[in-house]
């Protein structure tokens, strides 16, 4: 029993830190998080930033939903760092695109893409998309 609860200590301290470093490494510096208890949805989030900014900020948090536990979310960017330490890259939609066909060349997911880029991103559209030009943001790292 005991070797279980150690090896179970172990590998959440290795998960944390690894987590950690992908934060650090991705570049992104937060001034200001909320906590989003189960349940809460990032709807509530709406008085004190925007959907996009919250989608930028935290592109692996799915609030299409509801959170399944408590869940830290960033909601103002450390303004002591520039938009460069987050790697970000613009890309006009072209024809014969598709968010699969994106997700792929940027090293990333259908779900993040679509989250990093709320309001912009259709992926049942993208031939109007790429008429009339549109950028998607994408991260140039993949998340």
């Amino acid at each position: 029993m005991n070797i279980l609860n150690i090896s179970f200590n172990f590998s959440a301290l290795i998960a944390f830190f690894i987590c950690i470093a992908q934060i650090h490494a991705y570049g992104i510096y937060c001034a200001e998080h909320v906590t989003l208890k189960k349940g809460q949805s990032c709807s509530l989030l709406n008085k004190i930033t925007r959907a996009k900014d919250v989608a930028f900020m935290n592109p692996l948090i799915n609030c299409d939903k509801a959170m399944t536990k408590s869940t830290k979310v960033c909601v103002e960017p450390d303004t002591y760092y520039s938009k460069e330490n987050y790697n970000i890259k613009y890309y006009t939609i072209k024809k014969g695109d598709s968010c699969e066909k994106l997700a792929m060349k940027f090293n990333t997911t259908v779900d993040v893409l679509k989250r990093f880029n709320i309001g912009v991103l259709d992926c049942n559209n993208m031939s109007k998309l790429a008429k009339d030009k549109n950028e998607i943001d994408y991260s140039k790292n993949g998340e």
